[in-house]
């Protein structure tokens, strides 16, 4: 029974690994973005990213309910206190959970520096706009409209 639970999660792991690699591509495509300005772009990324997180988080609840099972099944509070010999395929759960994690430390990274990038752009459009706002007030200030009389005074 625990040894095919065991390859559910094996399969989870999988699929999860698979959407990974899918989000570490988009990610990538997202700093690329980021660098182009192309801020259209940049929401259809995000949306892509946000379901594939959702599909991710439906796959770790699965892994998670499996994982419980198992706990109480075996009378044990992690899995790797199962005996490899016994259940051999808990050695490939262990190189595709471990293959995950490196995989997630990619994204962090790319997620770090598309984080850094896009600080930098908004700091650049701020920067535009104190421009803007201190062009428009100079433009007031020279085209104010004349309330009171002006008199010249022709003496020479």
């Amino acid at each position: 029974m625990i040894e095919g639970q065991i390859e559910e999660l094996i399969d989870l792991a999988e699929k999860k690994y698979e959407l990974l690699e899918h989000m570490h591509d988009i990610t990538r495509t997202q700093l690329k973005g980021i660098e182009d300005g192309d801020m259209d772009g940049l929401n259809r990324i995000l949306d892509r990213k946000d379901g594939l997180m959702r599909r991710i988080d439906d796959l770790d609840l699965s892994f998670m309910d499996i994982f419980s099972e198992i706990k109480g099944y075996g009378g044990i509070e992690d899995i790797y206190e199962l005996s490899p010999v016994e259940y051999p395929n808990l050695e490939k759960l262990k190189g595709v959970v471990g293959s995950i994690s490196t995989k997630l430390e990619a994204i962090k990274a790319l997620d770090d520096e598309n984080r850094r990038n896009m600080g930098e752009t908004l700091d650049g459009i701020k920067a535009e706009l104190r421009k803007v706002r201190k062009g428009q007030e100079a433009y007031r200030g020279y085209n104010a409209p004349i309330v009171d009389n002006i008199f010249i005074d022709e003496k020479k």
